[in-house]
């Protein structure tokens, strides 16, 4: 394994996540000013602030799409860092399932039909992810190079069953919404620890 290029890699994964996880906090405010915007609309029947929480609402996309570019650049790095089979396994995996999130991240950005493409993209990367994550807490070779790597892997396993929790609970509005926060920052915890350098 190359070691320095497997943490260089790591970090960008990790500063893509980060930007998720602000995509996903401008996402929450992003939903309150729409929220707000249409009941003013509602009321005054002027429908000026409701175009702006659209507006909005597609640049907080664009940043989704910013955090998946880093994301997937960094598992394509993780990708030509590893040189083991049973590593390259679980890292082609999440080469893979970066693909499918950011094309879904894109397509998503297409309105209405967009959404429904881009969110079944988003599904299938995160059940790749799953089992990369499974395979990769679990590889003997991982371990004996980056304990803190395997264990990170392990972590990741753990945010993305407590995101599905989140997912399965989003219709109780506040409950998954911070189910799917504290998944998003395990998330970044674990690909710092992932991104700790190899002795």
């Amino acid at each position: 394994m190359n070691k320095e290029l497997w943490v260089k890699s790591a970090k960008q994964v990790f500063l893509g996540q980060l930007i998720m996880l602000c995509e996903g906090v401008l996402g929450l405010i992003s939903g309150i000013i729409t929220l707000v915007s249409g009941a003013a609309s509602l009321l005054s029947g002027d429908a000026t602030g409701l175009g702006f929480a659209v507006v909005f609402a597609f640049i907080v996309s664009l940043v989704a799409v910013a955090g998946y570019v880093f994301v997937f650049l960094g598992i394509m790095g993780l990708k030509k860092a590893t040189e083991d089979p049973a590593i390259a396994k679980g890292v082609g995996l999440l080469w893979i399932a970066a693909i499918l999130a950011l094309c879904g991240a894109v397509i998503a950005l297409i309105p209405v039909i967009g959404s429904i493409l881009g969110g079944l993209l988003a599904f299938a990367a995160f059940i790749l992810n799953i089992v990369a994550y499974n395979n990769l807490k679990n590889c003997a070779p991982l371990e004996a190079i980056s304990p803190a790597a395997a264990k990170g892997f392990g972590g990741l396993f753990v945010a993305s069953i407590i995101a599905l929790v989140g997912g399965i609970l989003a219709w109780v509005p506040i409950l998954g919404a911070i189910i799917s926060l504290v998944a998003a920052i395990l998330v970044v915890i674990n690909w710092k620890k992932i991104a700790t350098p190899i002795a």
